[in-house]
């Protein structure tokens, strides 16, 4: 081969890659499912470790498998009845290996977008007060709940099986939280972050998480068609035909068992020690099936979900609060109503409180006026506090 033929392979070659690996978001598939009737498809390692670690080597006990129906209509109405489409899923009870507390964190979100019943996936997060146990939910931005309907969220707990091999459930059940606050999201990573009205079931214990990778073996705990929970496991993988394997605000993964598909979306990547270290967003590759959903022995696709460490530097604040907002007099600096970044008025804290929440305050004269409504604890932090002109 001469030269000149050489130089013109070389940049052919060139522009094949520059193709290939431009960055773009478009071919992600971002699903919730819509109830109504047809799917919805929309285009420093800091840790909090609740959980306790597994035993890595159990062997999990469901087998996967792909089973297609030979015909189905999109229109098939109630969530319940889609998941049908995919066999490879495993039902989280039988799955061993899956921490106990990140399985229970995980929940069944059900609410109106447009007068339109949807469902995602959630997880409830620990937050870094010791003292309190406040219900924060993180889930996926593209699921669309937001203060206009955050109303009609529905927050169903322990929507699983009781035992492995048992009947699972049909419907969600009645053990939920009505509504909640929301407070934090980020289109960058694909997440919402809410607080739930109301205490969180008995039994229930938040999630930890971390904000590392995810290594092998990691698993994601979903409701894929709105249905009952499951167990789906990843390696991490580069994968030069999805486009977020260049994004550094999500990590793609290989599904190993199980599958992905509508209803899954904002549920949890866990690491083998149970701590949350993502959020689906969705799925990409050539091979991509967005009405339907992917199986583990589906070549072509990868799962994307957002990295917990990018969600990290926007809900720090809350976490750092958990359920109680600091104030201090002699603070100077950012206020936050965190233990480091406290407000320096009684009236600032009281401000941001929700019910219930507990208010801490340092020792000092606090020369303001106000009135307490809302019902909270007030604490005396180290010594005598004073509030009032």
């Amino acid at each position: 081969m001469n030269a000149k033929m050489k130089t013109l392979l070389l940049a052919l070659i060139s522009l094949w890659l520059l193709n290939v690996c431009a960055f773009e978001r478009r071919p992600v598939i971002e699903h919730f499912i819509e109830k109504s009737g047809e799917r919805a498809a929309v285009s420093k390692d800091e840790a909090v470790s609740k959980p306790s670690p597994m035993n890595p080597d159990q062997a999990p006990a469901a087998v996967a498998r792909k089973q297609r129906p030979l015909s189905q209509s999109l229109d098939r109405g109630d969530a319940a009845n889609v998941a049908a489409e995919l066999g490879c899923h495993n039902d989280v009870m039988c799955e061993t290996v899956v921490n106990t507390v990140a399985r229970d964190a995980t929940v069944h979100l059900s609410f109106k977008v447009d007068g339109k019943d949807k469902a995602c996936t959630g997880t409830i997060i620990a937050d870094l007060d010791g003292e309190t146990v406040v219900p924060y939910l993180l889930t996926a931005k593209h699921c669309n709940i937001t203060a206009a309907n955050v109303g009609t969220l529905t927050t169903t707990f322990l929507f699983q099986s009781n035992m492995c091999g048992a009947t699972p459930p049909s419907s969600p059940g009645g053990l939920n939280l009505k509504g909640g606050v929301v407070l934090e999201t980020n289109g960058d990573n694909d997440m919402t972050f809410i607080r739930l009205n109301g205490p969180l079931p008995t039994g229930v214990t938040p999630a930890g998480w971390s904000t590392g990778g995810p290594p092998d073996g990691s698993y994601g705990i979903h409701h894929p068609g709105g249905t009952y929970k499951r167990a789906t496991f990843f390696d991490p993988s580069s994968y030069v035909l999805c486009p977020y394997t260049y994004d550094p605000d999500y990590w793609v993964m290989e599904a190993r068992r199980g599958g992905i598909e509508p209803g899954s979306s904002g549920s949890g990547l866990f690491n083998p020690s149970g701590q949350l270290v993502g959020h689906l967003k969705g799925r990409c590759g050539p091979d991509t099936d967005e009405d339907n959903g992917n199986c583990s022995t589906d070549d072509g696709w990868r799962a994307v979900y957002g990295k917990f460490s990018v969600t990290h530097g926007t809900i720090k604040r809350w976490l750092e609060i958990g359920g109680t907002i600091n104030v201090n007099r002699f603070h100077s600096g950012n206020e936050l109503g965190t233990p480091s970044e406290p407000y320096r008025t009684v009236t600032a804290g009281y401000n941001l409180a929700w019910d219930n929440t507990r208010l801490k305050i340092k020792p000092g004269s606090y020369n303001e006026a106000i009135t307490f409504s809302k019902p909270m604890t007030i604490l005396a932090d180290g010594g005598a506090v004073t509030i009032g002109r």
